[in-house]
């Protein structure tokens, strides 16, 4: 856990211009969401319960933003975070608006759960823009180089 809070702590905290597809097609909006960062473990070693407590544990002492997205430990269980109420609560790819965080024994479909939740988390990213110019200004320029251009489908080459 410390390591994916490591990972996130390295993106700002601030809000930053998303844009969305939303039901009336392309929107604007802001979100201070951090990159998916989520634990896999091919086994556990202590009981579902235990790894559960400890897990909460760990998350409270955490700032939101930092917290991991999903806990997998495969064939056995996924740990993930919700909004709403149980049974009928939604899964959520981060724990930004949760409510409650579940731990689901679902065996070999464990995965499943964890590989939604990364979709969910993937779908609903928005990297923060760059400006590909002034990221080459700031390293030096591209010092002395020559560019060819060729022609294509019959145009003359430039």
């Amino acid at each position: 856990m410390a390591k994916c809070a490591s990972v996130k702590r390295l993106y700002p905290d601030a809000q930053r211009a998303v844009t969305t597809i939303g039901p009336d097609g392309l929107e604007l909006g802001m979100s201070n969401e951090k990159p998916f960062a989520g634990i896999v473990a091919f086994s556990a070693g202590g009981t579902p319960e235990a790894i559960f407590d400890r897990y909460v544990a760990e998350v409270q002492a955490l700032p939101d933003l930092d917290r991991p997205n999903a806990l997998l430990v495969l064939d056995a269980f996924a740990i993930t975070w919700h909004e709403g109420q149980p049974p009928n609560s939604l899964l959520l790819p981060s724990p930004l608006g949760a409510t409650f965080v579940v731990r689901q024994d679902l065996g070999e479909n464990s995965l499943l759960v964890f590989y939604l939740t990364l979709i969910e988390a993937l779908r609903r990213y928005q990297p923060p823009s760059l400006d590909l110019l002034e990221y080459v200004n700031a390293a030096g320029g591209v010092g002395q180089h020559q560019m060819t251009f060729s022609g294509s489908l019959g145009h003359p080459a430039w």
